[in-house]
C-alpha cells in the first residue's frame, strides 16, 4: 500500500477546496481520482467530528434557517412504490448564526418533508447553537417551519 506524503495530500485538498474536478485534480497532481475521493472522504470526515466538537452549546441572538431541496436519483413525480424509500425529493436544514462572533452553519441530515421527518431529522444532529429564531426562508410548510425552530430555539 503506497501512503501519499503530507505534501502531496496538502496539494490535493487545497485543489479540490478550489474548486477543482476529481479528475482534474488527479491530471495535475499524477494521483488516481479513487485516492482522491477516499481522502477527501477521510478529510471530510474530520472536518466533521472537529466541528461537532467545538461549535457546541454556542449562544446567539439570532439564527436564519433555511432548507436546501435536491432530488435522488429521480424527481418526486418519477419515483416508483419500489424505490418511495431511496429516491425523490430530499431536504438539508440548515441553521445559520447571524452574528460575526459564531458565522457557521449548521446543516441537518437530509429528509422527505412530512410533518414526521421535517420534526426529527433535524434533532438527529447535535445541538450546536441555541438562539431566536428570526428568519426561515424556504419552509412553506408550517410542519418544516415548527421542526426546525424546535430544535434551535433557547429554552
Amino acid at each position: 500500500m503506497n501512503i501519499l506524503s503530507r505534501d502531496k495530500q496538502i496539494e490535493i485538498i487545497a485543489a479540490l477546496s478550489e474548486g477543482l474536478s476529481i479528475r482534474s485534480v488527479e491530471r495535475l497532481t499524477g494521483v488516481h481520482r479513487d485516492t482522491i475521493m477516499r481522502l477527501g472522504a477521510r478529510v471530510g470526515r474530520g472536518c466533521a467530528e472537529l466541528h461537532d466538537r467545538m461549535m457546541v452549546g454556542l449562544r446567539v441572538p439570532r439564527i436564519e434557517g433555511d432548507e436546501l431541496w435536491a432530488y435522488v436519483g429521480c424527481k418526486q413525480k418519477r419515483v416508483t412504490r419500489a424505490n418511495v424509500a431511496v429516491k425523490g425529493d430530499q431536504y438539508t436544514y440548515v441553521a445559520l448564526a447571524a452574528s460575526r462572533l459564531a458565522n457557521s452553519g449548521v446543516p441537518r441530515p437530509c429528509g422527505g418533508r412530512s410533518p414526521r421527518r421535517s420534526s426529527s431529522s433535524p434533532r438527529s444532529g447535535n445541538r450546536s447553537a441555541v438562539g431566536h429564531f428570526d428568519q426561515l426562508r424556504g419552509a412553506q410548510q408550517p410542519f418544516a417551519a415548527d421542526g426546525i425552530a424546535a430544535v434551535y430555539s433557547a429554552h
